[in-house]
This record gives C-alpha cells, sequence and structure tokens, in this order.
C-alpha cells in the first residue's frame, strides 16, 4: 500500500534519514489494525497489510505538503515511533480503552533513549521537545472532530486497504484539501468542495463503525489477555512491546499454553453479543474510543462543518456515537 506520492510532490531527505532508522522501520512490523488481521473475521480477511510505518510516513508527508516545515512534518513522522506490538492492544492491556493514550507519554524519552534518533535530531540541530509531541502542531493533530494529517491517513489509508477507493480517486479527494482557519482561529485542513466532504464523511464512518466493532473489540481484549498472561509468565517483558510482532509472536509459541491461545485467537471467525453473560465461554464486556471527523468545508456563506449542514449524515453520525457496548460479546 502506498500513497506517499498523493499526500506529497517530493519527499525531504530529513524525513528519508529519520524513515531509514532502525528504530523507525520496526515499524514496519507493527500493524494498524491492533492484531485483528491475525484472527478469521471476515470483516478482517480482505484488508490489505497497513503498517504504522506506512502510515507514520504519509502522516509526515501531509504534514510537508501543507507546511512546508521540516520539523513538523518530523514531528508526525516520530508521532508513532513508541507504538507498541499489535498497537492500541496494549491501551487495552492497560485497561485505558476509550482515549487509548496510555502508551504516547512514552514518546519523548522512546526518542532520547534511541541513538539512531538522538543523532538526527542534533544533526539537524532540532529540540527533542520540538519534535516528541506532534499535539502541538494543528495540521498534524488537532481535537475531533477536526480534520489532521493523522486523522486523514488513517482514513483514507483504509480506504486503500480496505478496498473502499482506488488510488486515482483518493488523490481526487485529496486534491480538494487546504489549510484554512477553525472556529479557534487554529489552522485544520478543510475541503473545498461539499461533495468531496460528503464522500468523505460517507466512507470515514464506515472505518468507525470497524474500530469499534463487535470483532476489534473482542480481538484486542482477548489478545490483551494473552499479553498479560505471558507478563505474568515471564514470558514476555515490558521491553519487548518494542520489538517487532514476528519476535513477540515467536516469544508467545514457545510457550505451549500461550501458543494454544494464540492459534485459537487466530481461528475466532464468528462474533456473537448478548445481555446476559454466557457461562461456557470467555466473554467480554469492553468499550472502545469512538473515533470520526466532522471536517470543514467551503461554502457560499462561509466555512461550515459538513456534518452540521447534512442532515443524512448527521444522522449517520448520530447513530454511531450512540453505539451501546453494555452487551457481552463472544467468538468461536
Amino acid at each position: 500500500m502506498d500513497l506517499f506520492d498523493v499526500y506529497a510532490a517530493d519527499f525531504p531527505e530529513i524525513l528519508k534519514d529519520f524513515a531509514k532508522t532502525p528504530s523507525f522501520e520496526r515499524l514496519k512490523d507493527v500493524g494498524m489494525h491492533c492484531g485483528c488481521e491475525y484472527t478469521s473475521f471476515r470483516s478482517f480477511s480482505y484488508i490489505k497489510d497497513y503498517s504504522r510505518w506506512e502510515h507514520s510516513i504519509g502522516v509526515a508527508l501531509i504534514v510537508w505538503n501543507f507546511t512546508k516545515d521540516e520539523k513538523q512534518a518530523v514531528a508526525g513522522l516520530l508521532h508513532d515511533i513508541c507504538t507498541p506490538v499489535f498497537s492500541h492492544v496494549v491501551d487495552f492491556l492497560n485497561k485505558d480503552y476509550v482515549a487509548q493514550e496510555s502508551t504516547e507519554a512514552e514518546t519523548r524519552q522512546f526518542i532520547l533513549n534511541a541513538p539512531d534518533l538522538k543523532g538526527l535530531l542534533d544533526k539537524y540541530g532540532f529540540d527533542v521537545d520540538e519534535v516528541a509531541d506532534y499535539h502541538i502542531y494543528p495540521i498534524a493533530d488537532n481535537d475531533m472532530p477536526g480534520l489532521s494529517a493523522d486523522r486523514l491517513e488513517y482514513h483514507t489509508g483504509n480506504f486503500l486497504c480496505r478496498g473502499m477507493l482506488k488510488k486515482d480517486e483518493i488523490a481526487k479527494l485529496y486534491s480538494h484539501l487546504y489549510v484554512a482557519k477553525n472556529e479557534e482561529s487554529n489552522d485544520e485542513l478543510a475541503f473545498d468542495d461539499l461533495d468531496a466532504a460528503k464522500q468523505f464523511v460517507k466512507l470515514l464512518l464506515s472505518n468507525s463503525r470497524l474500530f469499534v466493532a463487535d470483532e476489534d473489540r473482542f480481538s484486542m481484549e482477548y489478545l490483551a489477555g494473552i499479553l498479560r498472561k505471558a507478563v505474568d509468565k515471564g514470558i514476555l517483558k515490558k521491553e519487548d512491546f518494542y520489538l517487532k510482532e514476528k519476535n513477540v509472536i515467536e516469544k508467545l509459541s514457545g510457550d505451549k499454553e500461550l501458543k494454544g491461545e494464540w492459534n485459537k485467537y487466530r481461528s475466532f471467525k464468528e462474533i456473537y453479543s448478548q445481555k446476559e453473560k454466557p457461562e461456557d465461554c470467555r466473554a467480554f464486556k469492553v468499550p472502545a474510543k469512538k473515533r470520526y471527523v466532522n471536517p470543514l468545508v467551503k461554502t457560499d456563506v462561509g466555512l461550515k462543518r459538513v456534518v452540521d449542514i447534512t442532515p443524512e449524515l448527521k444522522k449517520e453520525l448520530d447513530e454511531f456515537l450512540s453505539v451501546d457496548f453494555d452487551r457481552w460479546i463472544y467468538a468461536k
């Protein structure tokens, strides 16, 4: 999967330098779909590979395209540098179901502890605090429901890897983006065309529903349980979460009990839910972060939030936001 030439016409050398470090290369084997892609659930079985490496480069190039600022672009590139194996599964392990930010606080220290990254900061004269928190740059990241480079990339990346849009169709959507001032007078990515904005939101709501689906939440909680057991048994240590996923799977497979749990996890293909807790299987009742975007769009009467002026999208968004997690989910 490669949208890099869609996101920016050039790929600055500084980004290439950071991207070829071993610390960053690790992200090639950390998936965007939080381990769900290892199951046999149909909703994940057809998704093409999509890594944190691809996502992070995509974010950096989007930031570069709209700002031409190296520090902001590097901050975008490194925003997931300390993402552990199976991504947000470790947030589930930490019981951080809704915010899903429990591992982000370690980004600064991770960079300082990585000689390859620290060496490049020194080479380019950057202070770690200028690149360790991409939240300080509104094009890189902002509060929901705003559109940022991070939010844009994981949706367009999913459009491609889920087969929802072809590359040229994504490029057409992307061509309608520009930097505008939002309600707080902060920079934000916005659409210059209402139809493009509507199409984007319609498609991203499909992604949003997948990200909180029963299959997704069950998989992440079940896998978090495997990791917890591996830690309790001394098979995994905290630092092992920053290996590649294949390395952690190898460690799990070296223990008979955990290998059985992993193989069972991989076999799950049907999800069930009910109000009462089932007695004959492992079941969970877990919430999840509801990710969505309500982007700005240029209209004849100024900038508006597209959902606010599109009743059918407002209905869809309201239905998504009202999804109830108060039920037990289990799989076979």
